[in-house]
């Protein structure tokens, strides 16, 4: 079964993915391509659960680029492959406060909680899947530049570059 994750995750992307894992249930094999700057963090979660408790016995991802929230969905892959020139981030979450809402000390507080936690749980995700210490992840996530496909090979967020059309 291939299932393409392509422009922006949103609550639409997850019920379409919710669909068609439903729709092909006992298929052995799920095909992964990815090609995203990201989205909504609480979509991209659901996805990512759902992937790794569908019981395909290979999942594998082509990451295209892969930002932001588009990361973690490939990390519920068992074997992750970038194509050359791929784009995969890794950044600290943000969040900007609802418009036209009056925010208080204490709502920005709870929101920045918030936010860190994501933060944490995103670079112990990592750690989980790779193997490699969340403290690399934590560093990494500093920057709001893509990382070198080089950095993720040797941190396995991907196994392999390889041209894939």
């Amino acid at each position: 079964m291939l299932l393409a994750i392509h422009g922006e995750i949103d609550t639409s992307t997850r019920d379409r993915v919710y669909a068609a894992l439903e729709a092909a249930q006992f298929a052995a094999e799920l095909h992964i391509d990815i090609d995203s700057c990201g989205g909504q963090p609480g979509a991209a979660i659901d996805i990512y659960a759902a992937i790794i408790s569908y019981p395909a016995i290979t999942k594998t991802a082509v990451i295209r680029n892969a930002e932001s929230a588009a990361l973690l969905i490939a990390m519920a892959a068992d074997h992750r492959c970038a194509v050359p020139g791929a784009r995969i981030t890794l950044h600290r979450a943000a969040g900007e406060p609802e418009p036209g809402l009056r925010w208080t000390a204490d709502m920005h507080a709870a929101s920045a909680d918030f936010l860190n936690w994501l933060d944490t749980e995103m670079a112990r995700l990592l750690a989980i899947r790779t193997g490699t210490p969340g403290e690399a992840f934590e560093t990494e996530m500093q920057s709001e530049d893509s990382s070198s496909l080089v950095w993720c090979l040797d941190n396995r967020v991907i196994h392999e570059i390889r041209d894939i059309k």
